[in-house]
């Protein structure tokens, strides 16, 4: 699996140099979770590295919500939210993934 040596080397070159306390992490957004694709990756990515994170998504499809605690091995590490509008205003983000669509940002 190539990409995960590259995401590990990227990891380890950019967290040993000055300013490491700058890079983006420690809580990641998803807009649009689908099947489960990018967030199984960076969930897996996470938990091989010791790399503390915690997870949020966005996901209205009916199916995509089905598949995705079956497609994600820690799925109970997401904090599922159907829109951006259910997540609570006080949550911020370091790391923002636009994946899909989300009705709310239409308003």
């Amino acid at each position: 699996m190539h990409y995960k040596k590259i995401a590990y080397q990227v990891y380890k070159k950019f967290s040993s140099i000055d300013g490491n306390q700058y890079i983006a992490g420690d809580y990641a957004l998803e807009i649009g979770l689908g099947i489960g694709t990018i967030s199984e990756t960076v969930l897996l990515f996470s938990k091989e590295n010791d790399v503390p994170i915690s997870y949020f998504g966005t996901e209205e499809n009916n199916f995509c919500l089905k598949a995705l605690p079956l497609n994600v091995l820690d799925f109970n590490e997401i904090a599922l939210y159907r829109t951006i509008s259910d997540i609570p205003k006080s949550e911020t983000f370091n790391f923002i993934i636009v994946d899909g669509s989300d009705t709310s940002l239409s308003q």
